[in-house]
């Protein structure tokens, strides 16, 4: 089951802040969003995100056609007095700590009786989609496996036709599509648009308040 939401070119950019956009920003952001929402959930300020990555790191690699892949645990600390700004800074060193470690063998961490299941945020904003004289490609993508309880993937949300491109080295002018995947034999349709709608809640304010503290926020 799946329910998705729309961040347009104006929201996304208000969320990834002013200025330039540093790669892997969209990731870490949207990661960070998501311990917060886990936080907001579960009350727990040590966590873990899976994170899916390629596992291949050479041009040669990516540029070969193959299923390999691999699925890293982050672990992460959510403090309740710092900002948002704070917890996207510090996902961003895990994330790029991880990555260093994308070809080891994908062995989850061990979960404690009664912990919740950890999230996977997967975010597809690689590549760009093409036209074809007046036809604008439309990217239709395929479930992405087995879901365990909530996973959010995110993907590219092309601007409106005529919308103009994006300016090197600024905000993007495109969007993203955020899809919430959830377990059937957990959540309903109520309870995921509930989820949904709590996670763009505490994504706005964090972004029309990225210094206040987290628990200012929930």
């Amino acid at each position: 089951m799946s329910l998705s939401a729309v961040l347009d070119a104006p929201r996304l950019a208000a969320v990834l802040g002013g200025g330039p956009v540093p790669l892997g920003h969209e990731t870490a952001t949207l990661v960070a969003a998501t311990a917060l929402w886990r936080y907001d959930r579960h009350g727990r300020t040590d966590l873990v995100v899976n994170l899916p990555v390629t596992a291949r790191r050479s041009r040669a690699e990516l540029d070969t056609p193959a299923q390999l892949a691999n699925e890293l645990p982050l672990r992460l600390t959510v403090d309740p007095a710092a900002g948002f700004t704070t917890l996207v800074r510090h996902t961003a060193t895990k994330v790029r700590e991880a990555l260093r470690h994308q070809r080891h063998r994908g062995a989850l961490p061990p979960r404690a009786p009664g912990a919740p299941t950890a999230p996977q945020v997967n975010v597809m904003t690689f590549g760009t989609l093409p036209d074809f004289g007046s036809c604008r490609a439309v990217c239709r993508p395929w479930p992405t496996g087995l879901v365990a309880d909530i996973d959010l993937n995110a993907y590219r949300e092309a601007p409106p036709a005529g919308a103009g491109g994006a300016v090197p080295g600024r905000r993007p002018a495109h969007g993203l599509r955020l899809e919430f995947r959830a377990n059937s034999h957990r959540y309903g349709p109520d309870d995921v648009a509930r989820h949904r709608l709590r996670f763009l809640e505490l994504l706005g304010s964090a972004a029309g308040r990225p210094d206040r503290p987290l628990a200012g926020l929930l």
